[in-house]
């Protein structure tokens, strides 16, 4: 059996899950959130943020100084997610009542680059041999706490696209390094640019390019550049931040 899922429209003041973009973002929420259970509040907060990813509600995650801890304790269930990592559970016991790992946090969130290396896992075993990556850190470039969503988006175009005009295998190169305070990320594929790729300086239409420069110009304004351009058979995406 099948179901046709259709994308409806939202009402004036609604979000569309199919908006949300893919990797996730993390965002920041005004809401006032109180959670209730049996009948006390177990959670309460104005504090809180928020994920949102393409087709799914979103998921709000509340501080644990606005928890009443005492109320909650740990299992040994555990799943992984590419981009935010390995999630630990929680049980809820209150007045006789328990909810069986009804909560879940991240206590060693994925940096940008483990998300990175989960993600290109799981695609090198999808395209096998059709797909080489490499990587080539530097140890003070790869302590650096960079939001996985500023270059989830280059990865995904470079598989995306380097799979329609690779000859032979795709080839990726990431790198990280430290040049004069300035942390400097570079996506690598073979490949060649099309007609419809924004240039490095252009003003594009593609999303997940223009998220990067929207995002890079909210969160590092005046400290970051973005470039993208094509060196002789590889496409080299290119972000720099000031630490």
């Amino acid at each position: 059996m099948s179901a046709n899922i259709h994308r409806q429209q939202p009402l004036p003041g609604q979000e569309s899950v199919w908006d949300y973009p893919r990797p996730p973002r993390v965002e920041p929420t005004a809401k006032h959130i109180r959670i209730v259970f049996n009948g006390e509040t177990i959670a309460e907060t104005d504090h809180a943020i928020r994920i949102l990813e393409t087709s799914h509600p979103p998921v709000y995650y509340i501080p644990p100084s606005d928890i009443r801890m005492e109320y909650f304790s740990s299992t040994s269930r555990s799943t992984f997610c590419e981009f935010k990592g390995a999630a630990s559970y929680w049980t809820i016991r209150l007045n006789g009542r328990a909810a069986e790992n009804v909560a879940w946090s991240y206590r060693q969130p994925a940096t940008g680059f483990e998300a990175i290396k989960n993600y290109l896992a799981i695609e090198k075993i999808r395209f096998e041999d059709k797909l080489e990556v490499t990587y080539d850190f530097e140890p003070a470039a790869e302590k650096c706490q960079l939001p996985g969503f500023l270059i989830h988006p280059l990865v995904e175009n470079a598989v995306k696209h380097g799979m329609t005009n690779n000859s032979g295998p795709l080839k990726i190169c990431i790198t990280a390094r430290m040049r004069d305070g300035r942390l400097v990320v570079e996506i690598a594929n073979t490949g060649r640019l099309n007609a419809r790729t924004p240039a490095a300086n252009g003003s594009g239409t593609q999303i997940g390019l223009r998220n990067v420069r929207e995002r890079l110009a909210k969160l590092y304004p005046d400290k970051s550049s973005f470039s993208l351009r094509q060196d002789g058979a590889w496409i080299r995406a290119t972000i720099e931040l000031v630490e």
